[in-house]
């Protein structure tokens, strides 16, 4: 296997109904290391749902994923991610051109059979709440706006064309000094470094 094919995409799933609350990339043991959101205790609910991935192929994946069942902070969907993903390429923020071109890229892509069987095996004998079930639906291209399934489909109103013209405000780390987009230096320094620095 080539070296660089050392990525994947993972999951963490609830214990009550069986859905995912986590996406993620990385490499290594980083699914079942600390985290910006709980580790599941019980590691048959961390599902790794990709693997033998490059580290662009696997942000490609995760923002797919993230897209698909949506975030709880915006209330597009169950999601506690509090990014779209895709942050973080080689220690940079990944630029908007180059995100398009990967959610281009992957338009129309199914997850792979072993995929699905990892997730229906989470989710065996669970009977998801109303509550679920309306987030669930409301997660998928049905529930979403019309406005959202023409972007999701490449055609951009004016107003998402004239947002996505706007610079993406950059910060900088108060405890290592790194200069980013907010959404990636907070999640990947901030805290981060702080404990680094209190270690």
């Amino acid at each position: 296997m080539s070296s660089s094919l050392i990525y994947y995409v993972y999951a963490y799933i609830r214990k009550a109904d069986g859905t995912p609350y986590y996406i993620g990339k990385g490499s290594g043991r980083r699914a079942y290391a600390k985290h910006s959101v709980p580790v599941p205790k019980d590691k048959s609910k961390i599902i790794i749902m990709e693997s033998h991935l490059t580290e662009l192929g696997a942000f490609a994946l995760e923002r797919r994923y993230i897209n698909w069942y949506g975030r709880k902070d915006n209330g597009t969907g169950i999601l506690r991610n509090r990014t779209d993903g895709g942050e973080g390429f080689s220690g940079l923020v990944i630029l908007e051109e180059t995100r398009r071109k990967l959610s281009f890229a992957n338009t129309g892509k199914t997850a792979s059979e072993e995929t699905k069987q990892k997730m229906s095996r989470s989710q065996t004998g669970r009977v998801h709440s109303e509550e679920t079930k309306r987030k669930m639906s409301r997660s998928q291209t049905g529930g979403k706006s019309e406005e959202h399934i023409q972007n999701m489909c490449g055609h951009k109103s004016e107003d998402h064309k004239q947002k996505m013209r706007v610079p993406k405000s950059k910060i900088t780390c108060p405890h290592c000094g790194k200069l980013g987009g907010s959404n990636a230096i907070k999640r990947w320094h901030f805290d981060n470094c702080k404990n680094l620095i209190d270690a």
